[in-house]
């Protein structure tokens, strides 16, 4: 059996799919179908094709998760299932003639150990290269086994699309493992139709393509696989270009980056972290890439974010990226550390108490509050954490927002260290108001035991979620 891999976005691969089905009864496969579109008139019909036709594994996403990320789960299926290789296939390319089962004969034929094989086609009339004999690369290709067990698969971090193929190439030439290609010409490929039926997306391609080449570049060393010099992703000899399933979301955790972090399509996401790198916070990318999702809600409040409170603020970092950003704000802070250890500013008001402490937090609050934003960064003990919420989301403007970092400490290993008897974690019991917020009127308020939960979940617009923390926002 073969499998087949095919994403499709806005263009029906009806000459695809009509090119290999004319030879099933001369070739075995299934299909790894993926639907990353919107428009419902194609995913009706990919459905129909679906159901017509046997062998098929229809995934309609109906966003664009990203070519990676499909392709990679394609290629764990196929392996899962046994199947001798999977094609990877662009929608907008078909097989000439017998072009489908000459390709399945020549990669059969191949001695084991190659890295990719592909195939030379012809450029249509609307394509950039129109009328050129061209190699298709991933256009048309089959990832060897020995390249999955050497190099792994592909990096999720380009997403999109674009240049995660320029990658997983120069990845194989670094672990000189032979990329095959079938001289014959096989293919036609009408490249780009995607662009040139979605235009809203051509508009966005720029900013998809700009991005994912900076990190290209970050990780190589160069634009392109002629130019980039690095042998280890990064220039860091504690990597390799190995790249496992379960890490190919994100492979490089330390190496979040600024690019990885910009919203597409006209966004400004990323001036915060950028202040905050130039500050030195921890909350920035330099280690835990909080700030870009601190700016996707609080950035169209920017200008009119007047208190901010911080829990645990340390030394200046923290305080000088707010004051930056925030232009019109004053920031309040507590920090069980000697006064003399807090930043000072006319802009910053700080007082030295331990806050934990409910009764003299509570007093703070009354005293300065209410507050546009606030971020606790305490303890992160489950019990502190769940205190701290109880005691600063009624002290929230409406509107207003609270972050709770590093609830991570619910997982894992440092359940031991943070967990301290205490009967629910914290992931636990913001899930618990999660699903309060979810049900709305769906569940009896009267049977909710918790009494900040009875009390405050209807005051709650939404709960945000990312990795290590989460923003709860109170509604206007």
């Amino acid at each position: 059996m073969i499998g087949l891999v095919v994403v499709v976005y806005s263009n029906y691969p009806e000459a695809l799919f009509e090119s290999c089905l004319k030879f099933s009864n001369e070739v075995d496969f299934r299909w790894y179908l993926y639907f990353h579109g919107n428009d419902p008139a194609i995913e009706k019909r990919l459905l129909a094709f679906a159901n017509n036709h046997p062998n098929v594994m229809f995934f309609p996403y109906g966003s664009n998760r990203g070519l990676a990320q499909s392709w990679n789960d394609a290629l764990r299926f196929s392996e899962k299932f046994g199947d001798e290789f999977a094609i990877i296939l662009n929608d907008d390319l078909a097989f000439r003639g017998d072009g489908f089962p000459k390709f399945v004969d020549y990669v059969r034929a191949l001695p084991d150990g190659y890295g990719m094989a592909t195939v030379m086609g012809m450029e249509s009339e609307n394509s950039p290269v129109a009328g050129k004999i061209v190699v298709q690369q991933l256009a048309c290709c089959v990832i060897g086994k020995a390249a999955l067990n050497e190099i792994g698969y592909f990096d999720q971090n380009f997403s999109p699309a674009y240049f995660e193929d320029t990658d997983y190439v120069y990845r194989l030439e670094n672990a000189h493992l032979k990329v095959e290609i079938d001289e014959r010409i096989l293919v036609d490929h009408d490249r780009s139709t995607t662009l040139r039926t979605n235009p809203e997306l051509k508009k966005q391609i720029d900013e998809i393509f700009g991005r994912n080449e900076r990190y290209f570049r970050r990780k190589w060393g160069g634009n392109d696989i002629l130019s980039s010099s690095y042998k280890t992703p990064f220039d860091k000899p504690e990597y390799t270009p190995y790249i496992s399933f379960q890490a190919a979301v994100n492979p490089y955790p330390a190496e979040r980056s600024r690019e990885l972090n910009e919203p597409l399509f006209g966004g400004t996401i990323g001036l915060l972290d950028d202040i905050g790198r130039k500050h030195g916070t921890h909350r920035s990318s330099i280690e835990h890439s909080f700030l870009f999702h601190y700016e996707r809600i609080l950035g169209p409040k920017r200008e009119t974010v007047k208190k901010i409170l911080e829990i645990a603020i340390g030394q200046s970092q923290s305080a000088l990226t707010w004051e930056e950003y925030f232009p019109n704000s004053h920031i309040y802070s507590v920090d069980k550390s000697p006064q003399d250890k807090h930043y000072h500013s006319p802009r910053c008001t700080s007082r030295s108490f331990d806050p934990t402490d409910a009764l003299q937090l509570s007093e703070f609050c009354r005293e300065f509050g209410p507050f546009d934003f606030i971020v606790d960064n305490g303890s992160h003990v489950w019990s502190h954490q769940i205190l701290s919420l109880q005691i600063l989301f009624p002290q929230l403007r409406p509107g207003g927002s609270i972050s709770i970092e590093n609830i991570d400490t619910s997982y894992g290993e440092f359940t031991l260290s943070f967990g301290e008897n205490c009967p629910i974690s914290t992931s636990e019991y913001l899930k618990k108001l999660n699903d309060k917020i979810v049900a709305d009127s769906a569940t009896n308020k009267e049977s909710e035991t918790d009494m900040f939960i009875r009390a405050y979940a209807p005051y709650i617009q939404d709960i945000v979620f990312f990795p290590r923390g989460c923003i709860i926002t109170r509604k206007p």
